[in-house]
């Protein structure tokens, strides 16, 4: 019997540790778990709970925490997958050549070059703001869903700045003490 395990979202790595250590716990096959990450919802960003996943698969967790923001649709269950599989062999993280952990490896490897490309490239333009406080507009498109997870590196770097982060898929607004997170844009929403 099929299991579906929904998400709330493309980057919902907390709702993917909950959802896999029920898993775990109740000994599901891999094969038996259909993955779904369809679902927007506005407290989908909210940090990831790797205590969730059991003691054994902990490390792998961590160690490919990035996997789940790559776009490729079998990343949840590629993930799953090594969990499971950690649980019944204890040096599979030190096993380079198994073909799972080598295609998390890859999809981490896809998912750092996004966040350094947005970290290196993404530019913010000026424009009016409310209450004649100026607001910091920028436009980027990752192939990846990283903008939750990079959003801490913005903060650091520009706090003092009131800035908007606009993707296809999600938005990120700082106020200058919080970040909010909205649905996505078009590249017409930012200044040329």
């Amino acid at each position: 019997m099929r299991r579906i395990a929904r998400l709330n979202g493309p980057a919902d790595r907390d709702g993917f540790y909950r959802k896999a250590a029920h898993l775990l716990d109740a000994g599901v096959h891999p094969e038996a778990v259909v993955w779904h990450a369809d679902h927007e919802t506005s407290d989908l960003f909210s940090a990831r709970e790797a205590d969730d996943v059991p003691d054994g698969s902990r490390q792998i967790a961590r160690h490919f925490d990035d996997v789940l923001l790559h776009a490729d649709p079998q990343r949840f269950a590629l993930v799953y997958r090594v969990l499971w599989r950690a649980e019944r062999d204890a040096g599979l993280l030190d096993c380079p050549a198994d073909p799972d952990i080598h295609a998390c490896e890859m999809l981490q490897k896809a998912v750092h070059r996004d966040k350094h490309k947005m970290r290196a490239f993404l530019r913010f333009r000026e424009r009016p703001g409310e209450n004649g406080i100026a607001q910091y507009v920028a436009w980027f498109e990752p192939e990846h869903h990283i903008l939750a997870a990079s959003v801490d590196f913005f903060v650091r770097r520009f706090s003092t700045m009131r800035w908007r982060i606009i993707t296809p898929s999600l938005t990120a607004d700082y106020d200058g003490e919080q970040v909010r997170f909205a649905p996505g844009g078009r590249r017409q929403d930012a200044p040329a």
